[in-house]
């Protein structure tokens, strides 16, 4: 049997590191961003993300609180249940499996999710969901024709 020689480990290292998505690193539309699902606890938020940059207390019209991270991803907590109710994200290298997130276009947008609405008449945003109380919706927000934020969350109220 042939011994496997240091050009063969490289290869199969760099193809791992190549093919390889980090594990935070995606968007999952209608269920989290970067590892951080809706429902989620704060100790799994810290898990996934680590320490945030800053943390911020809101008490109107919802008890929240905001863990803000550097990489751009806002991590929002109902303070009444202690679980993730919306995750937000500018960070670019957070996408979706088919490969759209921040910087994508409408187009590529349509292509590459299902179910998604672009409403004529909210130009600045394309959808999964509704907004409506109790349920869940995924927002990719535009400005300049491209995606600069991906929110998903739960209408509170």
């Amino acid at each position: 049997m042939p011994r496997p020689t240091v050009r063969s480990h490289v290869a199969a290292t760099a193809a791992f590191v190549l093919l390889a998505t980090p594990a935070g690193a995606q968007i999952l539309v209608q269920n989290g961003i970067a590892g951080v699902r809706l429902g989620a606890t704060e100790g799994k938020v810290r898990r996934a993300l680590g320490r945030p940059q800053t943390i911020t207390l809101t008490s109107q019209p919802v008890r929240l609180k905001h863990l803000i991270y550097a990489s751009g991803t806002t991590v929002s907590i109902f303070r009444a249940t202690g679980r993730v109710v919306n995750v937000d994200t500018i960070d670019r290298r957070q996408q979706t499996a088919s490969g759209v997130g921040i910087g994508s276009t409408k187009v590529a947008i349509r292509a590459g999710i299902r179910q998604v609405v672009c409403p004529v008449d909210e130009p600045f945003v394309c959808r999964v969901g509704v907004l409506e109380a109790g349920r869940t919706s995924t927002d990719f927000l535009f400005r300049h024709g491209k995606v600069w934020r991906v929110n998903i969350g739960v209408l509170l109220d």
